[in-house]
């Protein structure tokens, strides 16, 4: 009995280990542009979409630039709208990285892909497009997100950090969490010494808090959210 579970572990150990070795060497071979390696991975029973380093060989084909292994992947099935581990789409590693044909061929190819990156005119229109609805949907004109913020994503061109009001910190967050940029809103919006606005009017912040805001001007109540 007792060679039997040691030969039983052995055996998930072994699956376990080929198939970190597959996510690893598909990745790698995605990385070279090699196809004919990674079909013999896919024979091996690699799957298209294993991930290792953050990423599926789909998104580092991509990035690194290897056009005809990202459509040799996309004909195995890979998952076009696969995400690496910093929330990246395929079209942004592609732009990040210089290979814009990339990404206009994906956008052609897959006309039902939702594109949120504003470099291309598709995710431009996107971002657009739900600015509006975000605007239009707050209905204090006070709270309002400010038109400039979207010029600013659109652009690339996102300014200083600091010195920035409340409600730019509020919806540039927004906006870079549409666009799919978490680590770029992480980088400008969480620092302790922002003040991050949390509703309507601006009239309740939390700054350096404990979970705590401060009294409602209305009622003087402190509240716990």
């Amino acid at each position: 009995m007792a060679a039997l579970i040691k030969g039983a572990a052995t055996g998930v150990h072994d699956a376990v280990h080929k198939l970190l070795n597959h996510g690893s060497a598909l990745i790698k071979d995605a990385r070279a542009g090699d196809n004919d390696a990674i079909q013999k991975l896919l024979n091996q029973g690699a799957h298209v979409d294993e991930r290792s380093d953050g990423t599926t060989a789909l998104l580092a084909a991509a990035k690194a630039g290897k056009a005809e292994t990202v459509k040799f992947l996309l004909s195995k099935g890979a998952n076009v709208e696969a995400r690496d581990d910093d929330s990246y789409t395929i079209i942004k590693l592609a732009l990040d990285n210089g290979h814009k044909p990339i990404a206009e061929w994906i956008v052609e190819t897959y006309p039902k892909l939702i594109v949120t990156d504003p470099r291309l005119p598709k995710g431009k229109t996107w971002i657009t497009e739900q600015f509006e609805l975000m605007s239009n949907n707050v209905k204090d004109n006070a709270s309002k997100p400010d038109p400039k913020v979207l010029e600013r994503i659109i652009s690339g061109e996102l300014g200083p950090i600091e010195g920035r009001s409340v409600s730019h910190v509020y919806w540039e967050h927004i906006l870079l969490r549409y666009v799919g940029d978490i680590p770029k809103d992480i980088e400008r919006n969480y620092s302790k010494s922002l003040i991050l606005s949390l509703v309507g009017t601006f009239e309740r912040i939390l700054k350096g808090h404990d979970g705590t805001l401060p009294p409602s001007p209305a009622s003087g109540v402190r509240q716990n959210y």
